[in-house]
């Protein structure tokens, strides 16, 4: 099984776009002009993916799921975006009720009880494991979240070879 594919809008910022390995430009990319400038040239951010976009909070998080949706937001600024918001507010309630049952465990008392508390708590660490991991909230998945975009000079282009006479010459004549 292979590694997850690059998005085309890591592309876009990296600037290691190109339109004959990654295909064409999703139209929800495309900036106002209708123009992307990759490879060598700078990039234009297109529309609709502006970074440090942030989520809207919804109002029926509880409260100690809204603490923690302040704590992501606040750790993570750069790399989140308004589309996010439903998946975030799914773990942040998935966080809130491992604090609960946590706390709930912790009064309980007889076997079967603890038992069924101890089977929630699993099933509240799991889920909140698989989605944090789309927001790099795992170590080992911190990696292959983007960091955000710093916007300072562009990366160093390594020259692999020196221009032959034939690289010199351009394209054939037709």
């Amino acid at each position: 099984m292979g590694r997850n594919r690059k998005p085309i809008e890591r592309h876009l910022l990296d600037g290691t776009y190109r339109a004959d390995r990654h295909g064409p430009i999703p139209p929800h990319l495309a900036n106002s002009r209708g123009v992307i400038v990759g490879g060598t040239g700078p990039i234009e951010t297109p529309a609709g993916f502006a970074m440090g976009d942030q989520p809207a909070k919804p109002a029926s998080l509880s409260a100690a799921a809204s603490a923690f949706w302040d704590h992501v937001v606040r750790t993570r600024a750069g790399v989140l975006r308004a589309s996010d918001a439903s998946t975030l507010a799914i773990l942040a309630e998935w966080h809130a009720n491992w604090l609960r049952t946590l706390a709930d465990l912790d009064t309980a008392t007889g076997g079967p009880a603890r038992l069924k508390l101890t089977q929630q708590l699993s099933i509240c660490s799991t889920n909140f494991e698989r989605l944090g991991r789309k927001f790099g909230l795992t170590p080992s998945d911190r990696a292959t979240v983007p960091a955000p975009h710093a916007g300072g000079p562009e990366k160093p282009r390594v020259a692999t070879r020196q221009p032959t006479k034939l690289d010199r010459s351009g394209p054939p004549a037709k």
